[in-house]
């Protein structure tokens, strides 16, 4: 039997213990728990599921209930004697003991409460994938309005007295409202006064310009401003009482009816010297603001830019400068505020660059709440950021580090002077400003970070100053800095020291916006709304890795997140870009109204003028609205109110615009450009029925002779690359006029050459000289028509051209029988000269600086119907942005560009002051252009189209002088007639052209696309496959002459139709480059031709005329083959060009002055 144990043994041991902790599984299968975490042992060898129960218990509720608290210390039963000398007792606490220190529980209220759902996750993940970085961000209008336009607390406002007594009275100050009683008009001019007043000056010892500026010009000469000042007062008291939400946007809607009776009644310079116009707009801008802070702010913002723009071009009154220069430079410099602070979250384009900052520079405006020289240099380094995004390895440049040190120091030693010198809460204003901006600098230039030591030193400091600024009752200027630190705060790391007490940065920015809320102008929800979503970016990426690419820890967390906030007009960040590009439009701010909210319907707008048809901007260069199938868009039309023909380009106001000239006028001029291009053409071909014979008299070789015809040929091309940048600068006018002259003096040479060499020179001062034929005549006609004219135009031209090659031919036999080759040249020099004197006395310039009415250039004003079968609605939904038609673009005014005089015309350039392109920049741009499919593929099918004439003209007279036809020079002559027969077919061919599209379009719901001209080309492809085989294997079987004469008639029927239908392809792909796209197709049909011309010959030498002409052939059929991959291809090159397209367009438009 075992030995009893001794009672004292068990003394000795450790005590058995009891626990509670150990995990459900455990406890429930009565095991013995490891008690590890998070899973213990025994349950992660056996598999089963690991589970702890987490009890929350309260010592002081125990205490109170006179309870034991938990099994403190090691229990066990009692022993067998009931002895409790060993149980350990829970040790009690006296919670009345001086020892006992309370924690310091943190008032919380609801604004401390930051929400956060699943949404948060998917817009990161969005932002991360679809927004990359380096991107220039437009994102003005989520750019929270960050704008010095908040207030002091309620309690400290006191009575305002800046107004004089007899402004505050009791009667009504206006009788016009019909639908706004007496009584809601009085109170919401005293509230103005009273209340939003005091609002927008820091300074409460300062009276407000609004006061002081804008309410004296309300009361003594504009009543439409004042009404707009009761629609602003309207929407900021909705803000506590809604039932003021309609009355604001009836008076609202009263404002807009008045700008655009206003904007439809004067001229533009007539509107930019009325400081009605841009006040109103102020006004209307701070409406949006705090109404719903979305994008209308910045349309205001826009407008503003154009209307100063247009004012500084024209000196203003000396009456105007005296009286109401304070109200325009104060309303200039608010737009301009407005503008820096909202590009320091995008960075954008600089919409005013010549604000007077440097007026009183260093003197605190107690608008903005600091200096103008600290807004000059916050601007300064926005322009420094836009210029690292579009080039990111600028960052590490010596000169990019230079300019960035310069401005930093200009911030260090920045010194802020007050008018008062007593006014010590002002300083505090501007002191928090810079420091804001010295951090805003080192985040975005120096890509410092929250954990920097710059950063984390900074915001502290800044905080202090706003904890200042709140104790004296300042709340006016502290939203931009409250937004720049608050973004920056570190989310590891938020405590901070204010007035010798720690507290969470969060909490103190979420409690100093709910101060600001109640009483300010600002929009704090979207404040606090972006910077929410800043935090939460930050606290959801603290475990990933997403710093990869990004250049500054604010272009990762600061901008990407607004991609998630939800507008009201649903813009995303393509959107906003665009936006930001197009030209501004008065009626998108107008036509607003319709869709802002369903109380439109209550309070409606009797306008004198039809509801005009909001279609997005299509995204691809080329794509039009020309046939407006429903008459909803109100835009010019063709043939007037019964067409539905949109013209584009839209003609200006301007009675000098050329596209509004009479019509005889325009034909004369057209008239005129074919005169020449026949002109020129003569003179090129009248050699051709005598080659033969120039060759015997001259004792120059058929090949060379064929060698200067060949070297004429290049130049015809490559001289463009200097016409056209000259006719870009001087005008097509003097280009016309230039080449007349060298042309004359080239016909005369060629009149008396003898040998290679001077026929040689000859032909390359002849080929400097015609070449402007083959690409300036073109601009004109562009200048002068329609779109959807400019097919039959085009076809007008080239007729012109073949048919001086064909007079050419067959006078020149006659003139080579006769008074012998030599005079046919002296008589072209005699025709040169009667034409320079034409166009010298009557051919006006037809160069229109179009781009200054639209800020995306000439001819870019594109507007697309509703997505249709086709057009992909892809295509039509990647632009939301909505854009109303005006009929006429009347953005400057039609007294700036007026009809010219006679004398006026008679000059002999016109050089375009406005046009910021250099001669270089138009020099090398075609070069570049080589990189559009849509540009190339054209030229080549206009080289081989130019290729009939070459191949015919240099051997119709070899083939008709030998065996069997041997006809005379006369004869040869005689025969051209065909090609008069195909050059008219060619015409109607390029006149058909135009019908197809106008058919096309109406098909595609009024949308054109340039593809659809292309379909012509199959005439074109028909005439080329008869002519090359019934002339080449005509001549080669020596078959009757009627068949190689109709074969001959055939290949000039392709070259005109295949040369107008490429060339107004070409130039409607990318419209504003008509120019460059021009001397593109000279460059190819230079280079084909020259290759063609000069081996045509020895070709026909070893070969016979059929395998070379069907080889010629060959070539020209597989050149009309690309318009396959152009009508399939076509538009998805172009919107890939797109960027580079508006790049080039851009660099047209003047900036702001």
């Amino acid at each position: 039997m075992p030995r009893r144990k001794s009672p004292d043994t068990g003394k000795c041991k450790a005590s058995r213990t009891r626990s509670l902790g150990g995990c459900n599984t455990c406890r429930r299968r009565k095991v013995k728990c490891g008690e590890e975490r998070p899973k213990c042992q025994r349950c992660a060898s056996t598999g089963y599921d690991c589970k702890y129960n987490l009890v929350l218990k309260w010592q002081e509720e125990f205490a109170r209930r006179g309870a034991a608290f938990g099994r403190s210390g090691v229990w066990k039963k009692l022993d067998h004697q009931g002895s409790t000398s060993d149980v350990h007792q829970s040790p009690s606490y006296d919670l009345s003991s001086e020892m006992v220190t309370q924690c310091y529980i943190p008032h919380i209220s609801h604004h401390h409460f930051v929400n956060g759902t699943v949404e948060n996750f998917h817009i990161m993940l969005s932002c991360d994938q679809d927004d990359p970085a380096g991107v220039e961000r437009e994102l003005m209008n989520t750019a929270v309005e960050v704008t010095t336009f908040t207030s002091p607390r309620l309690k400290y406002i006191p009575a305002f007295t800046a107004v004089p007594p007899r402004y505050l009275v009791s009667s009504p100050i206006i009788s016009s409202f019909p639908h706004v009683d007496d009584t809601n008009t009085t109170l919401l001019f005293q509230y103005y006064v009273d209340r939003l007043c005091p609002l927008t000056t820091a300074n409460q010892s300062t009276n407000s310009p609004f006061a002081t500026i804008v309410l004296p010009f309300a009361l003594s000469t504009s009543q439409s401003t004042l009404q707009s000042l009761l629609a602003l007062s309207a929407c900021h008291k909705s803000k506590t009482d809604a039932s003021w939400g309609p009355v604001a946007m009836q008076l609202k809607a009263r404002t807009l009816h008045f700008l655009r009776g206003r904007l439809d009644q004067g001229d533009s310079v007539e509107i930019s010297r009325d400081p009605e116009i841009i006040t109103i707009s102020m006004i209307m801008c701070l409406y949006e603001i705090i109404n719903t802070c979305d994008e209308q702010w910045v349309v205001y913002l826009r407008g503003a830019r154009d209307i100063i723009r247009i004012r500084k071009q024209f000196p203003l009154l000396a009456t105007e400068k005296n009286q109401w220069q304070p109200l325009l430079s104060f309303s200039e410099r608010f737009f301009a505020y407005q503008d820096v602070l909202g590009r320091t979250a995008c960075a954008g384009v600089p919409n005013f660059k010549s604000c007077a900052w440097t007026s009183k520079a260093h003197e605190i405006d107690i608008s903005m709440g600091c200096s103008p020289e600290l807004f000059h240099i916050l601007g300064s380094i926005t322009d420094l950021i836009k210029l690292k995004r579009k080039d990111p390895m600028c960052a590490s440049g010596d000169l990019f580090i230079n300019k960035a040190a310069v401005l930093e120091q200009r911030l260090d030693g920045l010194v802020q002077t007050v008018h008062q010198d007593d006014d010590c809460v002002i300083l505090h204003s501007a002191e928090l400003k810079r420091q804001a901006t010295i951090l805003y600098l080192h985040c975005t230039l120096y890509n410092a970070s929250p954990s920097t030591v710059s950063v984390v030193r900074r915001i502290p400091e800044i905080l202090q100053i706003i904890s200042l600024c709140l104790d004296s009752g300042l709340v006016t200027s502290l939203t931009w800095p409250i937004f720049v630190a608050a973004v920056e705060l570190n989310p590891l790391d938020d405590i901070i020291v204010v007035n010798n007490r720690s507290l969470s940065g969060r909490a103190f920015i979420l409690s100093t916006l709910a101060v600001m809320s109640t009483c300010t102008i600002a929009n704090l929800e979207r404040t606090r709304s972006v910077i929410v979503d800043v935090w939460q970016r930050r606290d959801l990426s603290l475990l990933a890795n997403t710093t990869q690419g990004v250049t500054s820890d604010w272009e990762e967390y600061v901008e990407p997140v607004r991609c998630g906030v939800k507008l009201a007009s649903r813009l995303d960040l393509h959107d906003v870009a665009k936006l930001k590009d197009q030209p501004f439009n008065w009626y998108s701010m107008i036509d607003y109204w319709d869709t802002c909210s369903p109380l439109s319907t209550m309070y409606s707008v009797n306008r004198s003028t039809p509801n005009m048809s909001q279609v997005p901007i299509e995204d691809v260069p080329g794509t039009e609205y020309l046939i407006d199938v429903d008459h909803s868009v109100d835009h010019s039309h063709s043939g007037g109110v019964s067409s539905n023909i949109v013209m584009i380009p839209r003609p200006t106001t301007c009675s000098g615009d050329p596209l509004l000239w009479p019509r005889w006028k325009k034909y004369y001029q057209l008239f005129l450009v074919a005169l020449y291009a026949c002109a020129f053409s003569f003179g090129e071909n009248t050699l051709g029925a005598a080659w033969e014979t120039i060759s015997k008299d001259t004792n120059v070789s058929l090949t060379n002779m064929n060698g200067g015809s060949a070297l004429n040929y290049l130049l015809l091309g490559f001289c463009n690359i200097f016409w056209i940048p000259a006719a870009k600068r001087l005008g097509n006018r003097f280009v016309f006029l230039a080449t007349t002259l060298i042309c004359m003096c080239a016909g005369i040479w060629l009149g008396k050459f003898q040998g290679t060499g001077e026929w040689m020179g000859a032909m390359i001062l002849n080929g400097l000289g015609t070449s402007a034929y083959q690409a300036v005549i073109q601009l004109t006609i562009f200048n002068m028509f329609f779109v959807h004219e400019r097919g039959r135009m085009l076809a007008v031209y080239l007729f012109g051209q073949q048919l001086g090659s064909i007079l050419g031919l067959i006078s020149g036999g006659s003139i080579a029988d006769g008074p012998g080759w030599r005079w046919s040249q002296y008589i072209v020099g005699i025709i040169d000269g009667v034409l320079f004197l034409l166009l010298f006395f009557s051919f006006e310039e037809t160069t229109f600086p179009r781009f200054l009415f639209s800020s995306t250039g000439t001819d870019r004003d594109r507007t697309v119907a509703p997505a249709t079968s086709g057009t992909g609605k892809e295509d039509l939904e990647m632009s939301n942005t909505r854009l109303s038609h005006s009929s006429t673009s009347a953005e400057l005014p039609s007294s700036l560009f007026p009809r010219r005089t006679y004398l006026q015309t008679l000059t002999i350039w016109a050089y375009q002051s406005d046009d910021t392109t250099t001669y270089w920049d138009y020099f090398k741009r075609p070069f570049f252009l080589w990189s559009f499919p849509t540009a190339v593929i054209p030229g080549f099918i206009f080289a081989f189209g130019c290729t009939a004439g070459i191949v015919s003209f240099n051997t119709v007279s070899e083939i008709f002088s030998s065996d069997p036809y041997d006809f005379s020079s006369t004869t040869v002559g005689l025969i051209c007639f065909a090609t008069l027969i195909g050059s008219t077919i060619g015409y109607f061919t390029g006149v058909l052209s135009d019908h197809i599209v106008i058919f096309l379009a109406r098909r595609n719901k009024g949308v054109k696309e340039p593809e659809m001209r292309l379909w012509t080309l199959t005439a074109s492809f028909v005439y080329a496959a008869v002519g090359y085989m019934l002339y080449g294997w005509g001549a080669q079987t020596q078959a009757s002459w009627v068949a190689v004469s109709i074969g001959l008639g055939a290949l000039i029927a392709q070259q005109v139709s295949a040369c107008t239908i490429a060339t107004a392809y070409a130039m409607e792909c990318f419209p504003g480059l008509a120019g460059e796209l021009v001397v593109i197709l000279a460059m190819c049909s230079s280079m084909v031709n020259f290759a063609i011309s000069y081996s045509v010959q020895p070709f026909i030498n070893a070969t016979g005329y059929g395998w070379a002409f069907f080889f010629f052939g060959m070539c020209v059929l597989a050149s009309i083959s690309g318009g396959v991959l152009l009508m399939t291809n076509g538009k998805n090159w172009r919107r890939k060009c797109a960027p580079r397209y508006r790049q080039y367009i851009n660099e047209t438009t003047i900036p702001v002055s």
